[in-house]
């Protein structure tokens, strides 16, 4: 029983610990860090005798060795906001790789082109790896925009059914990057462009073939308002 309320390898495996933890540090080299802060703010006498620990808990909290969850909820209850991460920021930066030529090339940016894209850092939390591309075409009102792609929970290394009737990015060995629209025909993947229609490139259905799922259109004005304005007089 007591074996299991300890730290067990590098991660704490019990489960109330866990829920009660919140955002805590949930392995030995994140409890280590925040000890590592806790000390040089406090000092080690002043952590000992305000949680009524030995030393020796400590020593081995500093080392990223295991000490049992009542040792641990002793500094965490004397010292209840030290183990919190500060809060995320409710906006993020969005990474852009590129820009959307011609509704389906991707070429890289040019140096007057953002490198990334302000959004609300849940998105990012949400569809984790994501990722942009700055659309690029003046004769539309989507220039300006950037498209969103993700690789989350998707077979990404290869093409498969997944991709079937889905607009997608897909990265050819040697070649440049396609944004395309995806069709399995007789046993045939085909990529055509997204306004024309024409095909663009294929594969077999065994491939090596590189791809994100497309998520969203978004202006890159998105989060402009995140925060109140001064002046809130519609402009003219």
């Amino acid at each position: 029983m007591y074996n299991s309320f300890c730290f067990i390898g590098r991660y704490m495996v019990n489960n109330t610990l866990i829920d009660y933890m919140n955002k805590s540090p949930q392995t030995l080299s994140d409890l280590s860090y925040y000890i590592d802060i806790l000390i040089k703010e406090h000092s080690t006498k002043d952590i000992i005798d305000k949680a009524g620990i030995d030393k020796n808990v400590l020593y081995r909290l500093q080392n990223k060795q295991n000490v049992t969850v009542e040792n641990y909820l002793k500094i965490r209850n004397a010292f209840p906001n030290a183990f919190k991460p500060e809060p995320e920021p409710d906006v993020s930066d969005l990474p852009i790789l590129g820009q959307i030529i011609n509704e389906s090339e991707i070429q890289v940016l040019n140096p007057s082109q953002p490198t990334a894209l302000k959004v609300p850092t849940q998105l990012i939390n949400g569809w984790q790896p994501v990722f942009g591309y700055f659309y690029n075409d003046v004769k539309s009102h989507y220039h300006g925009c950037v498209h969103i792609f993700t690789t989350k929970n998707i077979r990404h290394l290869k093409v498969t059914w997944q991709c079937h009737n889905r607009l997608i990015m897909i990265y050819p060995e040697g070649k440049s990057p396609m944004y395309a629209w995806c069709h399995l025909v007789n046993n045939t993947f085909k990529f055509f462009h997204t306004i024309t229609k024409e095909e663009l490139f294929t594969c077999p259905l065994k491939n090596d073939l590189r791809w994100s799922k497309f998520v969203a259109v978004v202006p890159f004005n998105l989060m402009e308002f995140a925060r109140p304005t001064e002046n809130e007089t519609v402009p003219m």
